[in-house]
């Protein structure tokens, strides 16, 4: 199973996406254009390491989170999408990758 999987990339990019960049990426991401919320931003020595939004669901009392992280398990920068109703985690998924320079919707 983990034979699949792609081989880790080094951290050090030659680009890390800017906070703009990102919530380029979550606008293409968000489905009918909805309002979303900024919850979180960590920059560090490099620049923007974590950034999260929410936004309302498609189903009442959903809530949907978004999540960039410059690297994930395999080092690579990544978008993750996460569903909540009623406040319990329902769904989550990788939504977008950020790969040779461009971002890949997942």
């Amino acid at each position: 199973m983990l034979d699949d999987m792609p081989e880790p990339i080094d951290g050090n990019l030659e680009h890390i996406p800017t906070s703009e960049e990102i919530h380029q990426v979550f606008r293409l991401l968000i489905k009918d254009n909805r309002a979303y919320t900024q919850t979180k931003e960590v920059n560090d020595g490099n620049g923007l390491y974590e950034l999260e939004i929410t936004t309302s669901g498609e189903l009442p009392g959903e809530i949907t989170e978004y999540q960039y992280r410059r690297f994930n398990f395999l080092q690579v920068p990544e978008i993750h999408v996460a569903y909540y109703v009623n406040g319990s985690p329902i769904s989550g998924t990788s939504a977008a990758r950020y790969i040779n320079g461009d971002w890949k919707i997942l």
